[in-house]
């Protein structure tokens, strides 16, 4: 495991102190980890690669980043980063580009960024950072939870109406293990139809893992005009200290 861990968040408040909280209370790391806000979403953060032909390092495209303030920047000026984690919102209701320009953009995003130790790992919420929250209990809460494509602009407005709302800033250990849990079953119902065990750790580790469930929530966008809610950023403690963490959880 790598000395110093990048964690690129989209949100510049309630994720940052649920990825702090993470920290604290469930990987323990301390100092370690490094988080950076980006402060707009995955489609700028792929325009602004674009420009580089994505022959450019995490880092450097953060220092040059036109969205990041420069009081982030200088984190991790001068730092090398071993592991690297993007967190973003899927945003699919973004109105400056096209749906097949928002297909293509995820699909060349989910294929640079599919390794945490390499290029970093981008880690996608559906339908957005907020869905961690939404603790689906089985293959039926998941169908009837899924999000419809009219509503996804109003996901956010719908957790305030129906009380879902955490304080990020005091998630405990006992708290995480079950969002983590519940994200592993969510991904095995998503990708294999079960929801009665967690994704098996083999396919979860494919560096194909986040693509594969892109491309299972745009064919249920595309036939059924909706998609599950799955956030499956709680699972960097599972991708970072591996199979040991993966069986832990429970």
């Amino acid at each position: 495991m790598s000395e110093r861990i990048l964690v690129l968040v989209e949100g510049v408040n309630k994720e940052m102190d649920f990825f702090d909280s993470l920290n604290r209370n469930f990987m323990d790391l301390n100092e370690k980890v490094q988080l950076v806000p980006f402060g707009c979403n995955i489609y700028s953060l792929f325009q602004e690669m674009k420009e580089y032909d994505f022959d450019i390092e995490l880092e450097r495209a953060i220092e040059l980043s036109r969205s990041i303030p420069e009081v982030q920047k200088k984190k991790i000026r001068g730092v090398k980063f071993g592991t690297k984690y993007l967190v973003f919102d899927f945003d699919f209701q973004e109105k400056t580009m096209s749906y097949e320009d928002k297909i293509s953009a995820l699909n060349k995003m989910l294929s640079v960024f599919n390794n945490d130790s390499d290029e970093g790992l981008l880690l996608i919420h559906y339908p957005m950072f907020e869905s961690f929250q939404e603790q689906n209990g089985s293959k039926n809460t998941m169908e009837r939870n899924s999000v419809l494509e009219s509503e996804l602009n109003k996901y956010k407005e719908s957790i305030s109406i129906r009380r879902l709302m955490v304080d990020c800033k005091s998630i405990t250990y006992n708290q995480f293990n079950s969002y983590i849990l519940t994200a592993l079953k969510e991904s095995n119902y998503i990708l294999n139809g079960n929801f009665e065990g967690k994704i098996p750790y083999d396919q979860l580790m494919d560096s194909d893992y986040e693509l594969n469930i892109f491309q299972k929530q745009r064919n249920k966008l595309e036939l059924c005009h909706k998609i599950y809610k799955i956030n499956t950023s709680v699972l960097i403690p599972v991708f970072y200290f591996g199979q040991a963490k993966y069986k832990s959880v429970s």
